[in-house]
């Protein structure tokens, strides 16, 4: 439930102005707490971040794409070990997207890195 709140409050279709946290500052723990692999953990994460990424994602700076291409590593993982086909689809649709963003030139990530991710899977992948 945290994971959804702080990602609707901050990036959100309910945005609170009043908060002023940035993705940076809020990134590391989402990441932090994917480390006890569950399921619906992951879920909301990758929901938020999609989310984040649709709204924002022309906007983001390499350190926040530094956390994000590190939460998307560890997603790619999990999906291994775990196995969930519903959190399988999403991952890879956040994938499609920040591909998208990379076609139009507004990722400002690592190229190397984020391709690295997308060979990891490329084989499961459309």
């Amino acid at each position: 439930g945290a994971v959804f709140f702080v990602g609707m409050a901050l990036w959100g279709a309910h945005r609170l102005p009043a908060l002023k946290n940035t993705p940076t500052l809020v990134l590391p723990s989402f990441y932090k707490a994917m480390s006890c692999a569950n399921e619906v953990v992951s879920y909301e994460i990758v929901l938020s971040i999609t989310r984040l990424i649709k709204k924002y994602g022309r906007e983001l700076h390499v350190v926040t794409w530094d956390i994000l291409l590190s939460i998307i590593e560890r997603l790619l993982q999990q999906i291994q070990t775990m196995g969930s086909p519903d959190l399988k689809v999403i991952v890879y649709e956040l994938l499609s997207t920040v591909e998208e963003l990379y076609e139009q030139n507004d990722f400002h990530g690592s190229s190397q890195r984020f391709f690295s991710l997308v060979e990891k899977c490329a084989d499961k992948r459309p």
